[in-house]
């Protein structure tokens, strides 16, 4: 009796090695099936809708609910400005080299100032018309710190810096007479008209790029030292250009307001 139990027993064990498998093959493929057909019904009735969609499209192009775009629009706005958050946060942790420390912590001071940050955008978009954006944010960091009303011993007046006796020389070549009162109404000018001594520092800056032939090293050199050139003033607007990249890559917000309609370059050398 007890061997017939067994033999039932293993009887038993091996039907259901065979049948598990089968009925688990069953399911399996009635599923499949299944999901088939409805990926077929949803296939069909998306397509359906598509169509319905274009038809209305077409239909009421002209009829273009205005509201509704203006929220699209609004939804959209909502968007970048979440992602410009996103980038500032993770921008946030990029390191500061060493040797940029001290320009960067003086930058940060420079624009907790309102008007030196209005005076930083707008010779920013100025000087980016005519490709020297980064070069004369940093002159102007460096001559002045984005003061306008500046007198140096060196007789360097205004925001950027500006020679008078170079620009004397320069008026000079171009057969215009400058006499001792001519000079004291260009130094005030320099001075008093941020306009006027930024297209000075743009025309000082297109004459040196063409000597110098594009090397950016040696025409910040030239701006400073002229035909002798000085290459530690060329270095440390070099560096106060990396900084000023480095601030605006930590504050992508600035990025999009000097940059309105592009994105900030900040793989260019100047």
């Amino acid at each position: 009796m007890k061997k017939l139990i067994n033999i039932i027993l293993i009887f038993m064990f091996l039907v259901s090695l065979v049948a598990i498998p089968l009925a688990y093959s069953y399911i399996i493929h009635k599923s499949q099936k299944e999901i088939n057909t409805f990926i077929d019904f949803v296939n069909e009735k998306t397509e359906d809708l598509n169509f319905t969609l274009e038809k209305n499209n077409e239909t009421s192009y002209n009829n273009y609910n205005n509201t509704q775009h203006d929220i699209e629009k609004d939804y959209l706005a909502s968007l970048k400005d979440k992602a410009l958050e996103e980038v500032e946060d993770i921008s946030a942790y990029r390191p500061i080299p060493n040797n940029l420390r001290s320009y960067y912590r003086d930058l940060e001071n420079i624009m907790e100032n309102p008007e030196k940050r209005n005076l930083i955008i707008k010779l920013y978009r100025r000087c980016k018309l005519d490709g020297f954006e980064y070069s004369c944010v940093a002159i102007a960091w460096k001559e002045s710190r984005f003061m306008e009303y500046v007198v140096n011993y060196t007789h360097d007046y205004g925001l950027m810096g500006i020679n008078i006796n170079y620009l004397v020389k320069e008026l000079r070549q171009e057969g215009i007479r400058i006499g001792k009162y001519s000079k004291l109404r260009l130094i005030t000018r320099l001075i008093m008209d941020i306009d006027y001594n930024i297209d000075k520092a743009i025309t000082n800056l297109h004459y040196w790029k063409r000597v110098r032939k594009g090397d950016w090293l040696k025409i910040w050199a030239s701006y400073n030292g002229g035909w002798k050139m000085n290459f530690k003033y060329a270095r440390d607007i070099k560096k106060r250009i990396s900084a000023f990249k480095l601030y605006l890559y930590k504050h992508p917000l600035l990025a999009e307001l000097l940059n309105s309609s592009e994105r900030i370059r900040l793989a260019e050398n100047r």
